[in-house]
């Protein structure tokens, strides 16, 4: 249930909604303007009957309903339209192969009318990385057509609703030895603003964070052998613009690409960091 239906729910059992006379006297005209037919009506004839009596009902509540609850009008005000999100769709596909080579890249797009400055920024960057990547691709095979390389690009979609909006563009190369990295593009859209973790977390905040993956990442390696990190390098656990995202408990998840942080064999470690370790110093609420 989402926050807009608890509003709803707890302010219908605290009011008591009294429907009008001329409200009431509609729908029931509707109803008795509908011909009375036998049960072996055709299909369509059904439906239609069935249809002008939703249209009444739909009518009742768009039209009487914001006058018949002061909450309910209020709330619908702070509604946004259906489908008030960001729209993500393919741009472009591409594919090649041949004996030592394969691509195959889905760029997306993203369009949003709240906020077209973070979606055109995110549209930018990602049109100049996949095309830096896709023309290194095509660059190698002219150079060494005897050589193997493949290069995969695809995108999905973390969050996306009236409030925030997470895309992962996910690229893998392989040629030899493999690479994995993704990036992940936000945009805060009660704000209408790109965001990157600097932008969430004040100074301190990120301390506490650097602090509590230093502690998970020890615990992990003391208790598993195979667990490593590169801790005790001079590498930077956690910057203005690491990689993250929000999780279905709203909690905040680190996340590494291949090699950042530990070997190859550790694939693309993800941290979930509590709420109760940065909500105090979110610049977000």
């Amino acid at each position: 249930m989402t926050e807009f239906d608890k509003h709803i729910k707890n302010n219908v059992s605290e009011e008591e909604i009294k429907v009008p006379s001329y409200v009431s006297k509609v729908i029931e005209d509707t109803l008795e303007g509908l011909p009375e037919k036998e049960c072996v009506l055709q299909k369509h004839s059904y439906q239609k009957n069935w249809m002008a009596i939703a249209a009444s009902f739909a009518f009742f509540f768009l039209a009487f309903m914001p006058n018949v609850s002061v909450t309910y009008a209020q709330t619908m005000k702070d509604v946004p339209i259906i489908g008030d999100i960001v729209k993500v769709f393919t741009i472009r596909k591409e594919f090649y192969e041949d004996e030592n080579h394969e691509l195959y890249v889905e760029i997306p797009k993203l369009e949003d009318q709240t906020n077209e400055d973070g979606a055109s920024f995110i549209n930018k960057d990602i049109e100049e990385l996949t095309t830096a990547v896709i023309q290194k691709f095509y660059d190698d095979i002219e150079l060494s057509k005897e050589g193997y390389g493949s290069i995969y690009i695809d995108y999905e979609v973390i969050s996306n609703d009236v409030s925030w909006f997470t895309l992962k563009l996910n690229v893998e190369e392989v040629a030899g030895s493999s690479d994995f990295y993704a990036k992940f593009y936000h945009i805060d859209r009660k704000k209408g603003v790109y965001v990157q973790l600097k932008d969430i977390l004040s100074e301190d905040g990120m301390k506490e964070v650097e602090t509590y993956l230093l502690k998970i990442m020890k615990e992990q390696m003391e208790q598993e052998e195979n667990v490593t990190y590169f801790i005790d390098d001079d590498i930077e656990i956690i910057h203005e613009d690491s990689n993250f995202y929000f999780n279905e408990n709203k909690d905040l998840v680190i996340v590494y690409n291949k090699y950042d942080i530990a070997p190859g064999y550790m694939g693309c470690p993800e941290f979930v960091i509590p709420q109760d370790v940065y909500e105090d110093y979110m610049y977000m609420k």
